[in-house]
């Protein structure tokens, strides 16, 4: 049973966490919602997604540019090197076992 009453409650940060308790401290001021520390990881997670946002749409960008300059051949043939080159760098071939070195004569 809680200590605090609903009125009490009215001023805390709306946070729920994922076992349906919520955080217990006061809101900020500059944030309608969260108490600053869910306030921070918040914007946080906006700035990522945004971010994110951002690089998918410049992915889709600089495939037609790279298509427009060097052709659709270009942009699939590039793309083929690059996974390759990826495999290759990721799984490199097993170096060939040689014999261990003779022990120095006595």
């Amino acid at each position: 049973m809680s200590s605090l009453n609903s009125k009490d409650r009215v001023s805390l940060c709306l946070f729920t966490f994922e076992d349906g308790r919520r955080c217990r401290t006061p809101r900020i001021g500059g944030h309608p919602h969260f108490c600053f520390y869910h306030a921070q990881k918040e914007a946080r997670t906006r700035t990522v997604a945004y971010l994110l946002q951002t690089l998918l749409q410049s992915i889709d960008i600089s495939q037609d540019e790279y298509i427009n300059a060097f052709s659709t051949d270009g942009w699939r043939k590039t793309v083929r090197h690059s996974v390759t080159a990826n495999h290759t760098y990721l799984h490199p071939p097993k170096p060939a076992t040689t014999a261990p070195p003779a022990p120095p004569p006595t």
